[in-house]
């Protein structure tokens, strides 16, 4: 019988567990599949008597480290990070670049990575692809969305992602918002990444090349799938 991605992604959430160490400053990303890590964390730390700091990378994964008694820490009190986990929307084998930012915590996600000496994904099967297709997630600055959406278009298909449950666009943790880029397959990522970065107004993208160390995917099959990035790739 196949596991519900559900399972899935609490299979991948537990095996990370096994790099978190007593006394550890984490970075603890967004996102459904971290919503199993913060639980596996909480019951690690009560049973074996272990102690971590936490920079949650939104206010929802912050609410939810409170509420399962994860000590948090800011990246002001704690500006190097031993461990970052986190989610992602999609994950290209081989590279092992991803896009991030389904849940519109791309800026502070990309931060906390950069931050961390280790970066480990945690996802479902299907989120792993031979190659980048998704729409590209970026935060634009609410002052400039006009002008980067006319240069947007010079590109692919942009569009303001709209909330849900309230009347007008998403609005980041930063007070931002959140432009959708559809591109297609995305052949040349880093040269998108350039090109994105020198629009004034876009303050990060969805594009996380070389931010992954190691990809932990729970399958359909009730196994764990584990990637590491080469070091061709790094």
């Amino acid at each position: 019988m196949s596991m519900s991605e559900e399972e899935e992604r609490t299979l991948a959430a537990r095996a990370a567990l096994d790099h978190v160490k007593d006394g550890m400053r984490l970075g603890i990303g967004s996102g459904r599949a971290v919503a199993k890590f913060i639980e596996a964390l909480s019951l690690k730390m009560a049973e074996e008597d272990i102690t971590v700091k936490a920079v949650p990378t939104s206010v929802k994964t912050e609410l939810l480290c409170l509420r399962h008694g994860i000590p948090l820490t800011t990246l002001n009190e704690t500006p190097r990070l031993d461990l970052d986990v986190d989610g992602a929307d999609q994950v290209e084998r081989g590279s092992l670049n991803m896009i991030k930012g389904g849940g519109g915590a791309l800026l502070r996600e990309k931060i906390v990575a950069s931050a961390s000496d280790t970066r480990i994904i945690i996802i479902e099967e299907k989120k792993l692809t031979d190659k980048l297709n998704w729409k590209i997630p970026l935060e634009v600055l609410p002052f400039a969305l006009g002008f980067c959406l006319e240069q947007l278009r010079r590109l692919g298909k942009p569009e303001v992602r709209e909330g849900t449950g309230k009347l007008g666009p998403v609005v980041t943790d930063n007070g931002n918002y959140i432009v959708d880029l559809d591109l297609g397959a995305i052949e040349a990522p880093h040269k998108v990444e350039e090109e994105l970065k020198g629009i004034p107004g876009i303050l990060e993208t969805g594009l996380f090349l070389n931010l992954a160390d190691k990809v932990i995917i729970g399958t359909s099959k009730g196994k764990l799938e584990i990637l590491e990035r080469s070091s061709r790739h790094r």
